[in-house]
């Protein structure tokens, strides 16, 4: 009985074995290259975007001042803390939201509570997104 234990043992082993050396052996066949640590710390990531992205910001308010006649749309909301915040909306970025469904920017009305995300670009405040509150 010892002996088969043995032999399936000695089995086993050659198997694990042979496999990682496959391990190790089957990337340097096929030319993959090794890279070191360095490289790994200083890559960047695929489809990496070479400048920082600007953090997205919440402001939550009511609206105070609304204008989305003009070719720069922009409302003013002021939060519960009374700081002023000054936004432009662009037409084709700026997504409103009322009850978890898309409206149009022509359903913001003056004194309605409001939620933006919006983020600083060409040293203006650019809204992202409006949630009706």
């Amino acid at each position: 009985m010892q002996v088969r234990q043995g032999i399936s043992f000695r089995i086993i082993m050659g198997i694990a074995v042979c496999g990682m050396l496959a391990a190790a052996i089957i990337p340097v066949a096929f030319g993959a290259e090794q890279q070191s640590p360095s490289d790994l710390e200083n890559a960047t990531p695929l489809g990496a975007i070479s400048r920082p992205t600007p953090p997205i910001i919440t402001v939550e308010g009511s609206i105070t001042e609304l204008d989305l006649e003009s070719d720069t749309p922009s409302l003013s909301l002021v939060a519960r803390d009374g700081h002023e915040t000054d936004l432009q909306l662009d037409r084709s970025s700026t997504i409103v939201w009322k009850k978890h469904k898309k409206v149009k920017l022509s359903d913001l009305k003056t004194g309605v509570k409001v939620k933006v995300r919006y983020m600083e670009k060409h040293k203006k405040l650019l809204a992202k997104t409006i949630d009706i509150v």
